[in-house]
């Protein structure tokens, strides 16, 4: 059994179910695409900050999800104006285990409003999540970096079979 994320907004204000932070919002002028966002079941979601047991043994924390902004509030554009979505992940081997747990960037997809679904940047906001073995009692962290289309939001990270949902309100 895979372990599964799953990030999800659900409309253009901030906030985050369960914790009383400000840890997702919409990009500005998406009030179109806001409309048609897909809102899945969050029936058994795992609260932001939580953490989750993979089928390995290692665990996931979702630690933030927004806009990419440079100091100041400046939202950061690509070469096409797309905008950049980051999530924040924490993943632990427990002291218990005998050997490194390998961990891999690549298995964590962004789902946007319209269905499509986006693999990370290979590079982004430093520090970005690498791939790699976290040894016992060790963490690794980083950023999860996505070039979001003009128009689109995010609605969901994906990683197996635990979601973590995140509604702005």
């Amino acid at each position: 059994m895979l372990a599964v994320l799953l990030l999800t907004l659900a409309s253009a204000a901030i906030g985050c179910v369960g914790s009383g932070g400000s840890n997702t919002s919409l990009a500005p002028g998406s009030d179109a695409a806001v409309a048609n966002i897909v809102q899945p079941n969050s029936e058994g979601a795992v609260a932001m900050g939580q953490s989750v047991e993979t089928p390995n043994g290692h665990e996931v924390t979702v630690r933030k999800a927004a806009w990419w902004r440079r100091h100041g509030g400046l939202l950061v554009h690509s070469d096409l104006d797309n905008l950049f979505w980051v999530v924040r992940i924490r993943a632990c081997a427990p002291p218990s285990h005998t050997s490194p747990v390998l961990v891999f960037s690549d298995e964590y997809t962004l789902t946007l409003n319209d269905g499509d679904k986006l693999n990370p940047l290979v590079s982004g906001r430093e520090p970005w999540f690498a791939s790699g073995e976290v040894p016992p009692g060790r963490c690794r962290a980083g950023w999860l970096t996505y070039e979001v289309p003009n128009g689109a939001s995010p609605v969901a990270l994906q990683y197996g079979a635990h979601r973590f949902d995140v509604y702005a309100s």
